[in-house]
């Protein structure tokens, strides 16, 4: 009797164990607060999209540390979640990520930036009026935020972010000057965006003109765009460049001109 009632106390014991493992199990499962740190990838993006739909101020910390994530998708829908929430204390970690290695996250930044309405924002906004690829939402963002073009250098750009291409031709004189002086910056960026700008206008006369500027100031970033351009006349400009000079130019991912290394080291010494 006394062995039998030692087994029920321990099947009781058991049972007790396993009934409130299950229970926290069902409690913690689709917890976004809790996938937020799971393994998959996957789950920690959906976990940060729904975090921000349903508005869950108490998750800011963590959505903020989710910017420093290896997957773009979780850097992206953590940037869309924060834009949600609008709390203008995020402001600043969600401004480095205009500088995120992957286009989609910077377009998605903006956007949030744009939904925010921090002014404190205008300024790094501006610096992506010449990212080809996130400036349209660019611009969107800066209009939410009252901001207008002031510099010739802005009016043309602010045209060039709106594929204005038509406007760009009426004050070709002035759309030249910016982005030619664009094409010999140094700055990846601004000759990939002053290239594409020249593309989609497709006014003859400039191409001998960039041709000519890579014959005779060229260096080994201004061939990387040429080639990179997706135009066959600036893409054999390069190659001729590069047998000329015995660089060796490859394509490359737009990706590979960011870095996250601000990011990371900002949002570490995160406190909020």
């Amino acid at each position: 009797m006394e062995r039998l009632s030692k087994k029920i106390v321990r099947g009781t014991i058991i049972l007790a164990l396993f009934l409130s493992l299950l229970f926290t199990f069902i409690i913690r499962a689709g917890d976004p607060l809790v996938d937020l740190n799971s393994e998959n990838p996957s789950e920690r993006a959906s976990a940060a999209m729904a975090l921000g739909r349903d508005k869950v101020f108490s998750s800011m910390g963590l959505l903020v540390m989710a910017l420093k994530d290896r997957y773009a998708s979780v850097r992206e829908r953590a940037v869309f979640a924060l834009g949600e929430l609008r709390d203008p204390k995020t402001a600043p970690y969600l401004t480095l990520m205009l500088k995120d290695k992957n286009k989609n996250v910077r377009i998605r930044t903006a956007e949030a930036l744009g939904k925010m309405g921090v002014r404190d924002a205008i300024l790094p906004l501006k610096e992506n009026l010449t990212d080809w690829h996130s400036n349209s939402m660019v611009v969107e963002a800066l209009t939410k935020l009252g901001w207008k073009p002031q510099s010739d250098s802005e009016k043309v750009h602010f045209l060039v972010a709106t594929r204005k291409e038509a406007s760009l031709i009426n004050k070709w004189s002035l759309t030249k000057n910016v982005l030619l002086q664009d094409v010999d910056s140094g700055r990846y960026n601004d000759i990939e965006n002053a290239l594409k700008a020249f593309i989609a206008m497709d006014v003859k006369d400039i191409f001998p003109v960039l041709i000519n500027k890579l014959d005779i100031d060229g260096n080994e970033m201004l061939a990387t765009a040429y080639i990179n351009s997706g135009h066959p006349r600036l893409n054999s400009a390069a190659r001729k460049w590069e047998a000329k000079t015995g660089h060796e130019i490859s394509f490359i991912s737009n990706d590979s001109v960011f870095g996250n290394k601000s990011i990371e080291k900002s949002v570490s010494a995160l406190t909020l």
